[in-house]
């Protein structure tokens, strides 16, 4: 088999027949080509597996590089069931880093997804930007608006938080799992001040270690916002004709509460 790799040009490389691992290392110059311009390379994998085996290696060669990686769901379109939420948490970390200004002028980025992934719609990059609301120790937080920030981007209240995109309230304690963290995170508050961010092993809802800031992220890929609402209000009723008593997607939509599934009709809401 010929092996052939080499930079063609702005944002592109081509990569052909090259062995695994000597790929990864044909990424990383490509990336540090582009780092002075402060633009990501992406490059496109056959599937999921081996989107992780090269996320692997890149890992490995190359330590320093901002690594994003970009998974499809695990449900076919219009399936009844909604995405993993591991996977939803991937996605939505490496959406909303792009949505943002790269923070290390001259850092490679490199984003690595598969064709399934790339096929799929995602939200707009002016919609998750701002959806991003980053706390530190010693804030002022408004526990109502905090909590109207969880249900408009899509997080579940339980009791227990195990799972990304849950969050749960006992007093002045709020547990949550913020999109791109490997565990959940203790908010401690004292009135209304911020005094500790503890992170906790979900199993054991042990502490594991304190932070000084965190970013909290959007939980879903749909923002239950009033104008997302009415969005797909409307284009919902133009597919389907006039609402039904029985339509039980409508009508949770409709009262801001998210449905299992409603990932699947993402343009409706944006």
């Amino acid at each position: 088999m010929v092996s052939r790799a080499w930079y063609a040009g702005p944002g592109r490389v081509d990569v052909h027949g090259v062995p695994e691992g000597y790929d990864a290392l044909v990424l990383r110059r490509a990336a540090g080509v582009l780092a002075a311009e402060q633009r990501p390379v992406l490059h496109v994998a056959r599937d999921d597996a081996r989107l992780a085996r090269l996320s692997e290696a890149v890992g490995f060669f190359a330590p320093e590089i901002d690594l994003l990686g970009f998974p499809a769901w695990d449900c076919l379109p219009y399936d009844r069931v909604s995405p993993n939420s591991q996977l939803v948490s991937r996605r939505l970390d490496s959406l909303t880093r792009l949505a943002s200004p790269v923070v290390e002028v001259g850092r490679p980025r490199l984003v690595i997804t598969t064709v399934a992934a790339i096929l799929q719609r995602v939200p707009t990059r002016k919609l998750l930007a701002p959806a991003v609301k980053r706390l530190r120790i010693g804030d002022q937080v408004d526990g109502d608006e905090l909590v109207g920030f969880f249900q408009r981007n899509g997080y579940t209240r339980t009791d227990t938080v195990r799972e990304p995109g849950e969050y749960a309230i006992r007093g002045g304690i709020i547990d949550v799992y913020p999109a791109g963290l490997a565990e959940p995170l203790r908010l401690d508050l004292f009135g209304d001040t911020l005094e500790a961010i503890r992170e906790f092993d979900p199993m054991s809802q042990r502490s594991t270690g304190r932070r000084e800031a965190v970013d909290l992220k959007p939980a879903s890929e749909v923002l239950l916002d009033e104008a997302s609402i009415a969005r797909f209000r409307a284009g919902y009723r133009a597919l389907f004709g006039p609402e039904t008593a029985d339509d039980p997607l409508y009508e949770s939509i409709s009262a801001g509460r998210k449905h299992i599934g409603l990932e699947h009709w993402l343009p409706l809401f944006h």
